[in-house]
């Protein structure tokens, strides 16, 4: 019992030291933080009067500014009444609202604020084009858009490229359900059936979330003069396709369209398959169930690979999870629905500098919101550009109207592709 006491007590007393060097401890701590924090607030209070002190000496000098900002606005809105008469004098004569030869007069005269002159013969340009619009201005694309329809005709069928188990096929149904579908082999004889006026309308892939743009169907717009009236942006979900059977060992080679094999270059060159190019995924689906090779396997939809009796190896081959595909309506004359939300124009810009920094100015003055710019290469043109441009704005929107008069009168070619509504589904291949 008493040896049991003694061991008691030698552990209170351990307990006790312990107690004591923690108390210590905790105090040296308290000190430690009292010292960061008072070293911090002499700091603060330092920085706060260097400032304070510097805020004094700015005071001043943002005083003078304000008083010179004030001089220059009373000068500019002089400048604004004198624009004014030059434009009533430039339409009475008959004259273009620009002048590159005074512009370029100036601008050699005053290098040193040069920007300051081009922002403000922009906004002087602005200023002309807005009085000449508002008197009821007629130009070849405005005479477009009051002429559109605004409503589609019956729509009966539908081409696009194909099969009836391609992603060209599902976009078509998603946007006209009611239509029979008309699959051709390749782009061109999609938009032919549409120049020809046997239908009215063809449904075509116009750029991939991840792969990028399909230079065929941009060039096809452009050559056939076609509009568009309606994009849908629908999910594409790759699968790995091959015949019962087969293992994704068996794989060596992988058959489908250039954009899918793009979209899928990850896996392609992990596993070192050999690719082949076909003029569509659904295309490439049948052509593994026909070639009965099993080292053979298609990227395509599970629909095609359900139609042509092949079985999915693989359901994760794309590069990106999210992989989103713009397929576009097109037809002969362009159809603005009163829901249209978004207008693309094909244009190229003279080859000077600061041309594609006044195109994108005029936008921000009008308050119209890109959606995308996209340079393209100019057939037959070596090494140049055109540029593809979407605006999202609602059906006929005046400030739209306006930029399109001021970008006819100035841009080398301007080409209005559409006014149109827009739409995304992401659900479709899960749906029975």
């Amino acid at each position: 019992m008493y040896h049991a006491n003694w061991q008691l007590y030698e552990l209170c007393s351990r307990m006790t030291n312990v107690s004591d060097e923690i108390d210590t401890q905790i105090t040296n701590w308290k000190w430690l933080a009292y010292m960061i924090s008072d070293s911090n607030m002499k700091e603060d209070n330092s920085r706060g009067g260097e400032d304070a002190t510097r805020e004094a000496g700015l005071a001043p000098l943002r005083e003078q500014i304000d008083a010179v900002d004030a001089r220059l606005l009373e000068a500019y809105r002089e400048r604004r009444q004198i624009v004014a008469a030059i434009a009533t004098a430039k339409g009475e004569a008959n004259r273009p609202v620009r002048d590159r030869a005074r512009e370029v007069e100036k601008l050699h005269a005053h290098p040193e604020e040069a920007p300051l002159l081009r922002t403000l013969m922009r906004l002087s340009r602005a200023q002309q084009y807005h009085q000449r619009y508002e008197s009821g201005a007629r130009f070849p694309i405005g005479e477009e858009i009051a002429t559109a329809a605004e409503a589609l005709p019956p729509i009966h069928a539908v081409t696009t490229q194909g099969d009836l188990n391609s992603y060209g096929a599902a976009a078509a149904r998603e946007l006209f359900p009611e239509a029979q579908i008309m699959p051709l082999r390749t782009f061109v004889s999609a938009c032919r059936q549409v120049v020809d006026d046997n239908v009215k309308v063809a449904v075509l892939p116009l750029e991939n979330s991840s792969s990028g743009i399909v230079h065929e169907v941009y060039d096809l717009l452009t050559r056939h003069r076609l509009y568009i009236v309606g994009q849908v942006a629908m999910e594409i979900q790759h699968r790995l396709l091959g015949l019962p059977g087969t293992r994704l060992g068996d794989i060596r080679r992988v058959i489908s369209h250039p954009q899918a094999l793009a979209q899928c270059s990850t896996i392609i060159q992990g596993m070192g398959w050999q690719i082949e190019e076909s003029q569509n995924t659904a295309f490439a689906a049948r052509s593994v169930a026909e070639r009965g090779d099993n080292q053979l396997a298609a990227l395509a939809s599970a629909d095609a690979g359900r139609s042509h009796g092949l079985v999915v190896l693989s359901d994760e081959v794309a590069n990106v999870a999210d992989n989103q595909t713009l397929f576009v309506a097109v037809a002969r004359r362009p159809v603005i629905v009163p829901e249209a939300s978004r207008v693309s124009l094909l244009l190229s810009l003279p080859h000077q500098a600061g041309s594609l920094a006044e195109l994108l100015a005029t936008f921000a003055d009008l308050n119209l919101n890109l959606s995308r710019i996209q340079s393209l290469p100019v057939p037959k043109r070596p090494w140049q550009y055109s540029f593809y441009i979407d605006i999202d704005v609602p059906a006929r929107d005046e400030a739209m109207l306006e930029a399109l008069y001021q970008l006819s009168l100035e841009l080398p070619s301007l080409r209005f592709l559409g006014w149109y509504p827009v739409r995304t589904v992401l659900d479709w291949q899960q749906r029975d």
